[in-house]
C-alpha cells in the first residue's frame, strides 16, 4: 500500500498476470496456450517468489534495482491498471482504439 517499504514487490504478479491475459492466453481463450497452462506457470512463479523472499535474496534482488525505477514501478503499474479500467471492453468506455 501507500505506506509498504517495498511496494515494487507487487510488480512480478502483476506483470505476469497481464502477459498472460492479452498475450499468450488471448481474449477468451484464443491465444496459442490454454489457460491452465498459464495460471500453472504463474503459480510456479509465484512459488519462486515465495522462495525468494523467504530465504531474504529477494530483498537483495531488489536493492541492486536503481531507486529511480524503484519509486517509479508503482506509478507505471496504477497507469497501466487505470487505462485498462478506461478502455470500452473491460471498463467504462472513455478510453477508446477509433475516433
Amino acid at each position: 500500500g501507500l505506506v509498504a517499504n517495498l511496494p515494487i514487490a507487487l510488480a512480478p504478479g502483476m506483470g505476469m498476470n497481464a502477459y498472460f491475459t492479452y498475450s499468450v492466453v488471448g481474449w477468451r481463450g484464443t491465444g496459442k496456450v490454454s489457460y491452465q497452462a498459464a495460471v500453472t506457470a504463474v503459480m510456479i512463479e509465484g512459488a519462486i517468489f515465495l522462495v525468494l523472499a523467504l530465504t531474504g535474496l529477494r530483498y537483495k534482488i531488489i536493492k541492486l534495482i536503481p531507486e529511480p525505477v524503484r519509486i517509479a514501478t508503482p506509478a507505471g503499474i496504477g497507469a497501466f491498471l487505470a487505462h485498462l479500467g478506461l478502455q470500452t471492453a473491460e471498463g467504462i468506455g472513455v478510453v477508446v482504439g477509433d475516433i
